[in-house]
């Protein structure tokens, strides 16, 4: 990016379902129309100095597509984090992404599973909803697609460990502090 190489660490089991998950779901919803889906690894050449390679990406535009990679920017972009690439994807990719006019980039993470979906308006991405279990995830680019945010932790071998984290519920106020 920017013409510096950047190594980056393999990815978890349950980075590589989510991304598997999101490869198909995308596939079977989108079906056989215009659209390309395609998953890392594969290079993306967003100018002569950047290239990158999404988790996944679609494309409408089959004139971007080489027998190198993708020429320009996708519909869609999709990055699913992991504690290593974590400031990589939610500020180097995001502000390339947004430089390169991707219209849409969705940041996933697998634990707690969360997706943000944010689409692009005048160069900025505004978030326009963020999703996690239980949820059905809404594309801004494409609205037919409606994919259950559950069904990306399907056929996990692994089940994430417990999260210690905020619950709600209202507080008793019956009982008086001591």
């Amino acid at each position: 990016m920017d013409g510096v190489p950047f190594a980056i660490s393999g990815a978890s089991t349950l980075h590589q379902v989510v991304v598997g998950n999101v490869h198909l779901a995308l596939r079977m919803k989108l079906g056989p129309g215009p659209c390309s889906v395609m998953v890392a690894p594969y290079d993306v050449f967003l100018s002569e100095h950047d290239v990158v390679q999404p988790d996944v990406l679609v494309s409408c535009d089959r004139s971007k597509f080489t027998a190198a990679g993708h020429e320009g920017a996708p519909d869609l972009m999709v990055e699913v984090l992991s504690p290593s690439s974590l400031r990589h994807d939610r500020m180097r990719k995001f502000n390339l992404y947004a430089r390169s006019e991707v219209p849409e980039f969705w940041i996933i993470n697998p634990h707690p599973l969360m997706v943000e979906v944010m689409s692009l308006r005048d160069g900025i991405y505004g978030t326009i909803g963020v999703y996690s279990e239980g949820d059905w995830l809404v594309s801004a680019r494409f609205p037919e697609l409606k994919v259950a945010v559950s069904d990306l932790l399907a056929g996990s071998p692994i089940t994430p460990p417990p999260l210690d984290e905020v619950r709600e519920c209202t507080p008793d106020y019956s009982t008086p502090l001591s």
